[in-house]
């Protein structure tokens, strides 16, 4: 976690978009790090800080990653402002604001999430390092239940908004979340398969949007700034596919690259659907890397898929999901019925 970094163009403006729109409010190294999590500031009714730098980052990388309460400072140089309680140097409490004290508060939530990954879906595994594994599942959770998650396109003033903690930790009957782990190789395609459950088509109405899938990939490969657009050694590109009416794959990525782009470690996008099929949808994984890079190098990565009926019917997913028999259900803590769903693999845990 590594704050976004402050800036002081509030005291040269009296609108916050005369503020973004100055290029000395972007984001810049080290934040802008393609393997890091930025944090930027919000204030308590949510709004970005007007001291908070933005994205987008090194090769318009989804930044910032994160954002959480960090305080708030008025435009114009005027007085007062939102402040949050800090201990100084000499120990004593005090007032202040800034991304210094947002990042912390990311990092204890997911100092959390990690925990919950490492007794949850890590513990499975007997020879990876399983700390590693459950600090990339944390990365990959914290990002996918962003409160900006499901906004398109991607929101470069609060990236992926402020982790909602309860939907990492539980979820409804009503939106059910595959996730997965995993190593690709050098040129390999992989192909991830998860059920949309057929009790959906019972609640599609015409131009009715019922359904929503979102999609979160975060790979981990090696990095060196000093090759510039080159800067990772390689990235897992991924590709979208419903079923249509005759059952067989159809593409639905989002259009012009929306949330896929090139030579960046984080891919996500998310649809909602009025006319859709049951069955067994698609994601599409693919490792590509530099030349340099020997064919059996490999990249790890994490899938999150989350299936949603967006109704209001509380339509149950789980149970015809279970019923299948061919997940991994992780019942822990609840709302009404949660899970994490894993599908069976050799490179899975």
């Amino acid at each position: 976690m590594t704050p976004t970094g402050n800036h002081k163009l509030r005291n040269r403006y009296q609108s916050m978009s005369d503020v973004i729109s100055d290029s000395g409010a972007r984001i810049s190294a080290p934040a802008d790090g393609l393997l890091i999590t930025s944090v930027g500031s919000i204030s308590q009714s949510g709004d970005l800080s007007t001291f908070s730098r933005v994205g987008t980052g090194f090769n318009e990388s989804m930044k910032p990653g994160l954002v959480y309460p960090g305080g708030n400072l008025p435009l114009n140089n005027e007085n007062g402002g939102e402040f949050v309680q800090v201990t100084d140097r000499e120990g004593f409490l005090t007032r202040d604001s800034g991304t210094s004290f947002s990042s912390p508060l990311a990092a204890a939530d997911l100092a959390i999430v990690q925990a919950y990954c490492l007794n949850t879906f890590a513990k499975a595994q007997l020879y990876k390092d399983r700390n590693r594994t459950a600090s990339f599942e944390a990365k990959a959770l914290m990002y996918h239940r962003g409160s900006e998650a499901d906004t398109m396109p991607f929101n470069s003033q609060i990236g992926f908004g402020e982790t909602n903690i309860e939907r990492v930790l539980s979820s409804d009957n009503d939106n059910a979340t595959y996730i997965r782990y995993g190593t690709l190789k050098r040129k390999q395609v992989l192909t991830v398969k998860f059920l949309v459950p057929k009790v959906l088509e019972s609640i599609r109405k015409r131009g009715v949007a019922s359904l929503r899938v979102a999609v979160t990939v975060v790979d981990f490969p090696s990095a060196r700034r000093i090759n510039g657009k080159d800067y990772l050694d390689g990235y897992v590109d991924t590709s979208f596919h419903s079923v249509n009416s005759k059952g067989n794959a159809q593409t639905r990525n989002p259009s012009a690259k929306q949330g896929r782009q090139k030579w960046t470690n984080i891919h996500h996008f998310s649809e909602d659907f009025n006319a859709y099929q049951s069955g067994d949808w698609e994601l599409t994984l693919e490792y590509y890397s530099r030349p340099s890079i020997p064919d059996d190098d490999e990249i790890d990565y994490v899938v999150l898929i989350s299936v949603e009926d967006i109704s209001g019917n509380n339509v149950d997913l789980y149970s015809e999901i279970e019923a299948t028999n061919r997940f991994n259900i992780e019942n822990f803590i609840a709302v009404n019925h949660e899970g994490k769903l894993y599908e069976e693999d050799e490179n899975d845990e």
